[in-house]
């Protein structure tokens, strides 16, 4: 009535306390195997998630856990140097993007593993760098996308590195995004990443 055309975005998020909350699947569930895909497009995975945290800590964030296995994407997660993080497990060290990240601020955060060794972390729509997994002996298994937890690594352990903040439209894909899909995903929060055209998303 007063020509104004603008859309409202009105997203809901979650809250998570640092303590005890986190989201539990019921089992570890495997949604890539690896082992027994044949092409390094069935292969790839991307994982999504808008995230605000609360505070600096030295103790790791984890957005998806899979608890004390050797599997790369149940560490998904911001680590103490507040850089978007993946554990590579055959070289026993982590890997990170470029960007450190401020408290108390709400990021899209993506990485996008291309089905050999790399991945690729998008922060707001834009490349934050590369890391490699699963290149020293190369175990298939590390390299599966399998988690049973949002928000926290592993309840049962002593240091869970639960998620203290908030956290919003977690996505998990088969397949990797692309820059063109990640700068799509973050400028239409409304859409799906395999809206964007030209994508080989489906």
């Amino acid at each position: 009535g007063n020509n104004n055309h603008g859309q409202i975005y009105s997203g809901r998020a979650l809250e998570f306390d640092g303590i005890g909350d986190y989201l539990d699947l019921g089992a570890s569930t495997t949604f890539i195997n690896f082992s027994e895909e044949s092409s390094a497009e069935n292969r790839a995975w991307t994982i999504a998630a808008w995230i605000n945290y609360d505070s600096v800590s030295s103790v790791i964030k984890n957005i998806i856990g899979d608890g004390n296995v050797t599997r790369s994407s149940g560490y998904v997660s911001i680590n103490t140097n507040e850089k978007l993080s993946i554990y590579d497990f055959d070289a026993g060290t982590w890997r990170y993007g470029n960007t450190v990240l401020q408290p108390q601020t709400w990021y899209r955060a993506v990485w996008s593993f291309d089905g050999v060794s790399t991945v690729n972390f998008y922060l707001n729509g834009v490349a934050d760098g590369t890391g490699s997994i699963g290149t020293n002996n190369d175990g298939a298994d590390d390299k599966d996308l399998r988690f049973r937890y949002i928000g926290v690594w592993d309840p049962t352990q002593g240091i869970p590195r639960y998620w203290e903040g908030k956290m919003s439209d977690v996505q998990v894909w088969k397949g990797a995004w692309s820059a063109s899909d990640a700068l799509y995903d973050y400028l239409n929060p409304e859409s799906l990443a395999l809206n964007n055209g030209g994508t080989s998303l489906a």
